[in-house]
Order: structure tokens, then C-alpha cells, then sequence
């Protein structure tokens, strides 16, 4: 059997800091998507099993099983079920938070009038904004035409919270353009997250970026930092999609997931390539109605080469992220933007 060395912290904390509260702006309603709706039409997801957030019980369905950690990072997520269990390296579970800044974001530029008309407050020459996060090759090309910065306070679990969030937006043609940085701080615990999102309401395309850092900082019961880096570019209509998955932490690195094919459809399949530091990448083919039981019975050793049932769609996988966490936001420090988080945008009126 494939080891990996399970890194996922308990990331419960995390999950309630990164859930906020409020919807700031200029109060108007504003046009707006459900992002976590949207790209569920667009990515994989598989069920599990049972109805409960615990997985089936296997001997070798467990930390160190390559599909287990595989089926944890692209489960399903109920938030109802999963919250404070399920932690944000599960792609579903940090979709799912960030429709909340896309929410808030699309509510405070932009106007009921849903034709992309800008809350005057926030209105900005058109232009480019530099990511706090450097993406790489991944960053999507985008214009904003709206953008602000606000700070907010509040209380989680009976202790102070602080938050920074910067937004920029725009809205043209039916194509949704954002770019966000938030920073959430309670106690010793700092958590910076940068996020791109972009859709296509008429040709149904989705793509989106989000890279996050989580420090426990000392004297808590978590200890440590945690990181993750999602990339997904998917059609809602096609189900077709490429994605990306890698989480690091300061116990060390985690494999790092890329991935092309079908989220839905009859005898279709998606490829999932998994490299880990310092072994040979292999190759597992799921069909796209895969389920936990499905995994659990496949051999997680995985194949040197493409699976049959997955010929051809290595052409179009993107490229790993690298396991060393070069391309990762494995510090505060990667976060070069302004403020005293690193997460402000920067523009000129």
C-alpha cells in the first residue's frame, strides 16, 4: 500500500473564522451567483457512504490510503452535516465558504439594477489590480471597475474576532470578474486567503483560485500552520473541467493533485495525477459518478500510466503544483499586499 503522512490539522477553528458574519457595502441587494452551486455543476464530487461526516469503516480506509485522502479532499459537503468536522482542504467545504465573499462582494458594488451598474461609492476607473498572492501561471487576465477595503469586528465562541476583506469586481456582458483578499485574527491565530473567481453566465464557463494560510500562533490547542492551493476551470453545461489541489503544512507536504475530465455523464471518467515528494507520480481513473464505496475498493497504489478508461485525457491535465511548497502560501510572507496582512488591493480612482 501507498503511504502519504497525514497533514491535515484539526481545522476546526479555521472553519469558523473563515465564515463571516456580515455583508458590508452600500447596503443595495446587488447582482449576484451562488459560486458554491455554480461549480458543483463544474468539479468532481463523490459520496460517501454513510449519511454522517464519518467515512465508512474499512481497516484500510484511513490516514496513509491514497484514495482515502483523494475522497476526503473532493467529497461531498453538507454544511448542515460537515461543518467544525470537515476541514478547508476539501475543495467543496472552501467553495462553499467563499460564496460568502463573493456574496458580499457582488452586494457592496453592485447595484440592484443587475447590469453590472457600480455602487458609486466604490467606483473605479477600469483598470487591473496585482493580486496579493502571486498565482503564477494560473492567475486569470481580469479588469475591475469597483473595489474597496473594509475592517469589521466580531465575536466567535465568546472571544474577539478581527477581519480585513478587500474586493474587486466587475460586471460586464454577463461575465463575473473578482478578485478578493480577506484576513481573519483571533488571538494568537492569523489566517490571510487570496481568491479569484470569474464566470461566464453565457458560455457557462467557470474558473477559480484560491490560495489560504492558517498560523495557530501559540498557547491554543492547534499549533502548527496549514496551507492550501485550489485551482479549478470548469463548464457547468459540459462538465468538463481541469483542476488543481495541494495543501502543505509544517509537518511537511502533502500530495499534490491534478486532474482533467468529466464531473458528470454516462461512461464518462476523469484522471487524477498524484505526485508526492519524492516518488514517482502515478495515475487513478474514476468514473464521474464515483462514490466513496468505489474508491474504497480501488487499489490506491495507482498505475504508472493512464488507466484505459482515462486514454487520452492526460493530454489536457495541467500541471502539478510542486511539492515543495514553492508555488504554495506556506507563510504570511507570501502575501505581498498592502496592509498590515498583506491581503489589501491597490488601485486609483
Amino acid at each position: 500500500m501507498k503511504k502519504w503522512t497525514k497533514l491535515s490539522l484539526v481545522c476546526a477553528l479555521f472553519a469558523t473564522i473563515i465564515i463571516y458574519v456580515s455583508c458590508g457595502g452600500s447596503g443595495s441587494s446587488g447582482s449576484s451567483f451562488d459560486l458554491f452551486t455554480t461549480a458543483e455543476k463544474a468539479a468532481p464530487i463523490v459520496t460517501p457512504t454513510t449519511t454522517s461526516s464519518v467515512s465508512i469503516n474499512a481497516a484500510n480506509w484511513t490516514t496513509g490510503n491514497t484514495l482515502y485522502e483523494i475522497f476526503q479532499l473532493i467529497r461531498e459537503y453538507d454544511n448542515t452535516r460537515d461543518n467544525g468536522v470537515i476541514d478547508g482542504s476539501n475543495m467543496h467545504k472552501a467553495l462553499y465558504e467563499a460564496n460568502t465573499y463573493v456574496t458580499q462582494a457582488l452586494t457592496g458594488c453592485l447595484t440592484t439594477a443587475n447590469d453590472g451598474t457600480v455602487v458609486a461609492d466604490y467606483s473605479i476607473t477600469e483598470q487591473s489590480i496585482t493580486s496579493p498572492f502571486d498565482f503564477g501561471t494560473d492567475l486569470f487576465t481580469q479588469t475591475y471597475n469597483c473595489a474597496y477595503t473594509t475592517n469589521e469586528t466580531g465575536t466567535i465562541q465568546g472571544a474577539p474576532i478581527t477581519y480585513t476583506k478587500s474586493f474587486a469586481v466587475k460586471y460586464s456582458g454577463g461575465v463575473y470578474q473578482m478578485l478578493m483578499g480577506w484576513y481573519a485574527a483571533q488571538g494568537t491565530t492569523t489566517s490571510p486567503s487570496v481568491m479569484q473567481v470569474e464566470y461566464n453566465t453565457t458560455t457557462n464557463d467557470i474558473k477559480y483560485n484560491n490560495a489560504y494560510f492558517v498560523d495557530y500562533g501559540s498557547g491554543g490547542i492547534m499549533t502548527g500552520t496549514y496551507n492550501v492551493r485550489i485551482y479549478v476551470n470548469g463548464n457547468t453545461e459540459t462538465h468538463l473541467f481541469s483542476l488543481k489541489l495541494f495543501k502543505y503544512s509544517s509537518t511537511g507536504a502533502s500530495p499534490s493533485i491534478a486532474g482533467y475530465g468529466y464531473s458528470e455523464g454516462t461512461d464518462k471518467y476523469y484522471l487524477f495525477k498524484v505526485d508526492t515528494l519524492g516518488s514517482a507520480a502515478t495515475y487513478f481513473c474514476f468514473p464521474s459518478n464515483a462514490t466513496e464505496a468505489d474508491m474504497e475498493a480501488m487499489d490506491d497504489a495507482g498505475s504508472a500510466t493512464v488507466p484505459a478508461n482515462c486514454t487520452g485525457l492526460d493530454a489536457n491535465l495541467p500541471s502539478n503544483y510542486l511539492t515543495d511548497g514553492s508555488e504554495s502560501a506556506t507563510s504570511a510572507a507570501k502575501f505581498t499586499g498592502g496592509g498590515a496582512s498583506g491581503i489589501e488591493l491597490s488601485w486609483t480612482h
